[in-house]
């Protein structure tokens, strides 16, 4: 697992701003929608959130309270009192161009090592699934705004949230690139959700049973 991470400090709050009503998970609301931009090998990360919310029992011994928070995923981000959100958006641009680097550098990587190996090392090796994610953390107050559909402003300060990016290389990408906007202090925090996601979907008993949710290599 990698994260490709950019910073960004402020002495005005980063606004998300979100048009959608529904709150999901922090997975289910900005990481899933990298699972089907790229390669296979982000597939791990649906496995496990999928499997989680099957196993109960087991995630208690890998909690995730941070992943486990409820957001809207929003359409746009820009620093408060700013007339325009373009510099940031460039910054966010730049995550993704750097996520993208660090993945085919991995891909190609694996390829060329598959290809050195014997026939069943080669098979117990493509069973291995890499996973980055891009994130950004802002030193600064982080805070999501929805309008409802009585006019209202719901203003809401989050320690973590997402973003929905458009790509225009990834023609296939319907729903937008997620971004997570991480608060500086969460960085600690945010890691251990993502170690403990990680051995969560090590344990062998899920592993043998949902190894078939896959696609083959």
């Amino acid at each position: 697992m990698k994260l490709v991470i950019e910073c960004k400090k402020s002495s005005n709050a980063f606004v998300v701003l979100c048009d959608k009503s529904d709150e999901k998970p922090v997975p289910e609301s900005v990481i899933f929608k990298n699972l089907w931009t790229g390669s296979r090998d982000h597939l791990l990360l649906f496995a496990a959130v999928l499997v989680k919310k099957q196993f109960q029992e087991i995630s208690q011994s890998y909690p995730t309270n941070l992943l486990d928070t409820k957001i809207r995923c929003g359409y746009t981000l820009l620093q408060a009192h700013q007339k325009s959100d373009s510099n940031i958006y460039s910054d966010i641009y730049g995550l993704v161009k750097a996520y993208d680097y660090e993945v085919q550098k991995e891909l190609k990587f694996r390829k060329k090592m598959l290809k050195s190996k014997s026939k069943r090392d080669r098979k117990e090796e493509k069973k291995a699934y890499y996973v980055c994610l891009p994130v950004l953390v802002v030193d600064a107050p982080l805070v999501e705004v929805f309008l409802k559909d009585t006019g209202d402003l719901e203003v809401n300060e989050r320690d973590i949230i997402g973003v929905a990016v458009r790509l225009p290389w990834q023609l296939k990408d319907e729903d937008g690139f997620g971004i997570t906007i991480l608060a500086k202090n969460k960085i600690t925090e945010f890691a251990n959700d993502m170690i403990n996601l990680i051995k969560l979907m090590a344990e062998p008993q899920i592993i043998d049973k949902h190894w078939k949710l896959l696609p083959p290599p």
